[in-house]
């Protein structure tokens, strides 16, 4: 049987945020508010390299915006894993506002200016430039991720952060720290932030007054609940592995976590950074799929060392039946590095559609 290959067209790439929330990935969906990735190209609008528009891809119809054009961050191809990120310029304090380095506005689907007051879980990767006035969230109102002015995480003797942030829980690249005393790192890092209390946000890259710019931002993550320690833990493996990890395979289709998944599909993903093949391992259980290998294939090793970034199960899927699936990238180079993807899943659809 010919299987349908689900893929994305140049007209579905084009498309409105919607299109661009099929294409997104991560283990937490629920209450996950606004959500901004710079791999994903389609959720970008453009004027020459410069980014007018951010499309949010949790599903709300949200986005970020800048219409003028001395203060449009500017999108840098390949910067980050193979990755494209967004520079929003050098952190800046001034006034008056024609002075400001590079910030986005964030709108509800109505075009409206869009005020998150109800942030308690938050993820970045992103790049920091050396100065103190780059704030990693900004507000109109409040400048409750106010940084630290020897460039900490956050300000803690004015008490210029909230103290539902600095009371909060802070992970830098996975691990608790103090986000009061510990320094930002220029370097790109992974930032997680689940707060005490509900905070607020509504600007990218600029507080309520003056300061503006410094942050060379991958992907943001905003939830409106606090986020178990499991799942916390789950969304930076998710980040660490796509913008860390060089050579994993990315964009699943299925989508990782799809649901009536038509029978007869073919699977497909967007190759690592540096492969030269490709293993697929395949199976109802998660437990195999995750422990697979080359020497130990459980019987789940569907193909090994293929060139192809598609493969055809044989016969049809169950109906209702969840299948667990690993793309393996094998490197290029003379040792044939291997780099243990991710694992994803999808369900077929259930017996008895009219």
């Amino acid at each position: 049987m010919c299987k349908k290959v689900i893929v994305l067209s140049t007209l579905l790439v084009s498309l409105s945020w919607l299109s661009s929330a099929a294409l997104a990935q991560t283990p937490v969906k629920t209450n996950l508010v606004f959500w901004l990735d710079s791999s994903n190209s389609g959720s970008l609008t453009l004027s020459g390299d410069k980014v007018t528009r951010w499309n949010d891809l949790s599903g709300a119809g949200n986005y970020a915006d800048q219409t003028a054009a001395a203060q449009q961050p500017t999108y840098v191809k390949g910067k980050l894993n193979g990755k494209g990120i967004v520079d929003f310029g050098n952190s800046l304090y001034g006034n008056p506002l024609a002075t400001y380095q590079p910030w986005m506005q964030m709108r509800n689907s109505s075009a409206a200016a869009l005020n998150i007051s109800t942030v308690r879980t938050v993820f970045w990767v992103l790049g920091m430039d050396a100065g103190t006035d780059g704030f990693l969230l900004g507000d109109d109102n409040n400048y409750h991720f106010h940084r630290g002015t020897a460039n900490q995480i956050w300000e803690a003797p004015n008490g210029w952060a909230s103290a539902n942030i600095r009371n909060g829980s802070t992970y830098l690249n996975g691990v608790k720290v103090d986000g009061t005393t510990t320094v930002l790192p220029t370097a790109f890092s992974m930032v997680s932030l689940v707060t005490t209390a509900n905070v607020e946000t509504s600007m990218i890259a600029r507080d309520r007054t003056y300061r503006s710019g410094g942050i060379k931002l991958g992907e943001l993550l905003i939830y409106d609940r606090a986020l178990t320690d499991p799942e916390r833990v789950s969304v930076e493996a998710y980040l660490h592995a796509k913008w860390f990890v060089p050579g994993t395979a990315s964009g699943a289709n299925p989508e990782d976590g799809a649901v009536d998944v038509p029978r007869d599909t073919m699977l497909s993903w967007t190759a690592g950074h540096f492969p030269s093949t490709h293993d697929v391992y395949f199976a109802t259980t998660l437990a195999d799929v995750n422990n697979a290998t080359r020497t130990n294939t459980t019987g789940i090793l569907a193909s090994q060392g293929q060139a192809d970034t598609s493969f055809d199960p044989a016969g049809v899927f169950a109906y209702g039946q969840t299948y667990y699936w690993r793309i393996d990238e094998v490197n290029k180079s003379a040792d044939g590095t291997i780099f243990k993807g991710g694992i994803w899943s999808f369900t077929a659809e259930p017996y008895g559609y009219p």
